[in-house]
């Protein structure tokens, strides 16, 4: 062999060529064709790996410049931050405000006032150190994570962490601290950055959360999110902890937010369920402590299904504005939407929420009070939701008869017309 070319193959493609020439010989031998095929071997890993490092070199600095974007977009200026704190200094509690019966739906800036106030008066009572600058960037900057969706969005947020702050004064001595903490700040960023589809939908639809995060995607989209803010320079209203206990309440954090999957209730229930049963539960026992913590995330994120009839109504048709948009994109992808999505079948929207309060809602709370029976108050007003939602059904057969009888309460007015949503 005068002179030897080798083409150097890796996964199937070349990434280079090498070729021996000019042997002193005036020719080649196989031994020399070995140990060039060898020495073109190391060559191919050198360039492989030299590939690989620039294309993740790139991919870091396209990561950085995204986080550079985000984090400019995410977070508050420092007007911003004075204005919203002055605004939260002049505003007051409402009068019913630690009422798990409160009205949730009011303005946006109403909210973010009352999460202020409610917070630094939570984070007050176990004597936790608070900047109310921190305070006041964590809050806009949560709120600013949330997207202008129907139902998940920053009203949602504040509903579920107002549950959490009243149950937490119900059962005030039954949790810990780092308990009540955690499981608070769970429920304003447990939907943060939500996007008005559930997790079967992102992983249909191939989205890039679905391949990052297999189960629970949604859930594990927003403990990222809410962490990433939380750590943002300036927003860690945890930041008076210790590393031990920053860890701890973090772990819970995770554990409370993934409970969120409403997917994770019935076995969540169920455990729970047969340790009451069998006359076991203990609260020393961290798991079922655990178990608790989940249900209880569960029951405060479908907090006003458990609210009087005229909050209770008003969230349900937020909830299927969002569902049935989502069923609209499904059929256009060519799939078939749940029955209550498909907006096709709006007719059976009651049906379907007398079979959701009854399965889901009322188990939910009921394995609750098992272990928490200051909240049996709360009991009373889901079973009148149910019986709400019975008598519009057999008003609106009477409504088809032509026997109607509209009762003159101005939540009767709001609650029919809901059926020609």
């Amino acid at each position: 062999m005068s002179n030897t070319v080798l083409l150097i193959f890796l996964s199937c493609s070349v990434i280079g060529v090498v070729q021996m020439v000019n042997s002193r010989r005036g020719f080649f031998s196989n031994e020399d064709a070995s140990s060039f095929e060898l020495f073109a071997g190391y060559c191919g890993l050198a360039l492989h790996y030299s590939q690989m490092y620039g294309q993740l070199f790139k991919a870091q600095q396209k990561h950085q410049v995204a986080l550079e974007v985000l984090t400019y977009h995410c977070c508050v200026t420092e007007k911003e931050t004075q204005q919203c704190l002055d605004a939260a200094s002049a505003c007051t509690l409402p009068n019913d405000f630690y009422s798990y019966e409160f009205n949730v739906y009011q303005s946006d800036d109403d909210l973010t006032n009352y999460f202020i106030l409610m917070t630094k008066a939570f984070f007050q009572e176990y004597n936790i150190r608070l900047d109310m600058d921190t305070l006041t960037r964590f809050t806009l900057s949560v709120r600013k994570g949330y997207r202008p969706v129907s139902y998940h969005n920053w009203g949602h947020a504040f509903a579920v962490a107002h549950s959490i702050c009243v149950i937490m004064k119900m059962a005030s001595d039954i949790f810990t601290w780092e308990e009540k903490i955690a499981l608070y700040l769970s429920g304003i960023i447990h939907d943060i950055d939500h996007r008005g589809y559930n997790n079967a939908f992102m992983i249909k639809n191939k989205s890039p959360l679905s391949h990052l995060y297999s189960t629970s995607t949604m859930e594990w989209h927003h403990f990222k999110q809410g962490v990433f803010i939380l750590e943002t320079d300036g927003h860690n209203v945890l930041s008076s902890l210790s590393a031990k206990q920053y860890k701890h309440v973090l772990e819970l954090l995770e554990d409370a937010i993934l409970a969120t999957d409403l997917m994770l209730f019935f076995d969540n229930r169920a455990k729970l369920d047969d340790i009451i049963k069998n006359n076991k539960f203990s609260w020393n026992a961290p798991d079922h402590r655990k178990l608790v913590r989940r249900l209880l995330m569960t029951a405060c994120d479908l907090n006003t299904s458990a609210k009087p009839w005229y909050i209770h109504v008003k969230s349900v048709k937020k909830v299927f504005e969002e569902f049935y948009l989502q069923g609209d994109e499904e059929k256009q992808m060519g799939l078939s939407p749940v029955p209550m999505m498909d907006r096709a079948r709006k007719h059976e929207l009651p049906q379907n929420q007398i079979s959701f309060l009854k399965g889901i809602v009322k188990p939910c709370y009921s394995a609750l009070i098992s272990v928490l029976p200051k909240l049996e108050s709360i009991m009373p007003i889901i079973d009148l939701n149910v019986t709400s939602w019975e008598r519009r059904i057999i008003e609106k057969q009477k409504a088809g008869s032509g026997a109607l009888q509209v009762p003159g309460a101005s939540d009767m007015k709001e609650s029919l017309s809901f059926f020609d949503y």
